[in-house]
């Protein structure tokens, strides 16, 4: 396990610990999804657009990346996503993050459609 240490003034500290005081998780929740694979990268950000027309971007742990390796751009699957909304309770503002959590091919894109996974 690695250590990680950080140094800094009181001020600084009691200003980070404030800020970070103001985020707050307001809501998860576990989505399943049917669409088709439209990106996906072995740095750990996939998009997937549903056949009800919306499109999830997001990132997937590095234990599902032997399963996206097997996948191909444009083939139909089905999984599950993880919907988070953080709240900064001082300006209001909220940020939804996607984590895909499960995956699977329903059906290839034909070989004439192929298209091959980025591999960055």
């Amino acid at each position: 396990m690695n250590e990680y240490k950080w140094e800094g003034d009181a001020e600084t500290i009691i200003s980070i610990a404030n800020s970070l005081d103001t985020l707050t998780s307001k809501d998860i929740e576990e989505t399943s999804f049917t669409g088709k694979l439209i990106m996906a990268s072995l740095k750990g950000n996939f998009e997937i657009e549903t056949q009800g027309s919306i499109v999830y971007r997001g990132l997937f742990p590095l234990h599902l990346t032997k399963e996206i390796r097997k996948l191909h751009l444009g083939d139909t699957c089905s999984g599950t996503i993880e919907k988070e909304t953080i709240l900064n309770k001082t300006t209001g503002y909220e940020k939804t993050s996607y984590t895909l959590l499960t995956i699977k091919v329903i059906s290839e894109t034909p070989p004439h459609e192929e298209i091959e996974l980025l591999l960055d």
